[in-house]
């Protein structure tokens, strides 16, 4: 463990390309993020984009109701960046809401930000490594790197907006962080049923959208008419 302590706060925002080829856009500064190699450093992720059901919903390929089976070892992508520590974990699917998995697989990689590789401890504040055994809603869209290998053949994936698109489950219920978009903020403590049938009506166009909540290229969508119920 490192055992050198120290607090910094970093802010990552960028756009939706960035966002189709990397878990956590990140631009560093001219000349290295200038970091120790050795430590514990605490950062917060910040992003723009997708932060309402809406704009989780429809970014997302892929949407699932998954377990966190395990953490693999954390990575340095770009050892050349202190901070370029990820850590991969491994996801059982229980149910699937939109999207599917490669080949069919019932397991998935999902890609975060943070780990500890030798000396060095990265820790994202608003956005901490999930942990064996938790449940979460994912919003995920496919992570494109081949390098590095995850060394397990399963697909890898990160969330929309970062923090923003995994909710996490408890006692069959959904719980949102304070800190999240006022509308998504009020499914707080819905159950996990009621709010799968939400996600499935809000991509439905059944749930009324507010203009101002829709990205561009969503905003010139033809409108689909409602899917018959069966």
């Amino acid at each position: 463990m490192p055992t050198e302590r120290a607090i910094v706060l970093l802010v990552f925002s960028a756009g939706i390309t960035a966002m189709a080829q990397t878990p956590v856009p990140f631009s560093p500064p001219p000349g290295g993020d200038h970091l120790p190699r050795t430590g514990s450093f605490t950062i917060t992720l910040h992003h723009d984009f997708e932060r309402s059901l809406f704009q989780l919903a429809e970014t997302a390929e892929l949407i699932v109701d998954g377990t966190v089976i395990a953490n693999l070892p954390a990575f340095n992508y770009n050892p050349e960046i202190a901070m370029s520590i990820e850590t991969d974990s491994r996801i059982a699917v229980n149910a699937t809401i939109k999207g599917s998995i490669e080949n069919g697989a019932s397991y998935f990689l999902l890609a975060q930000h943070g780990g500890e590789v030798g000396e060095l401890e990265i820790k994202a504040l608003n956005s901490p490594i999930v942990k064996s055994g938790e449940r979460y809603i994912f919003f995920l869209r496919r992570d494109q790197r081949t390098i590095p290998d995850n060394g397990v053949k399963l697909p890898r994936y990160y969330s929309v907006g970062i923090w923003s698109g995994l909710l996490r489950v408890e006692a069959d219920k959904v719980r949102i962080a304070e800190t999240a978009e006022s509308s998504l903020r009020q499914q707080d403590s819905a159950s996990v049923e009621d709010f799968k049938k939400l996600i499935l009506d809000t991509l439905n166009n059944r749930v009324p959208i507010p203009e101002h909540e829709r990205p561009a290229e969503i905003m010139f969508k033809p409108r689909e008419e409602p899917r018959a119920e069966r």
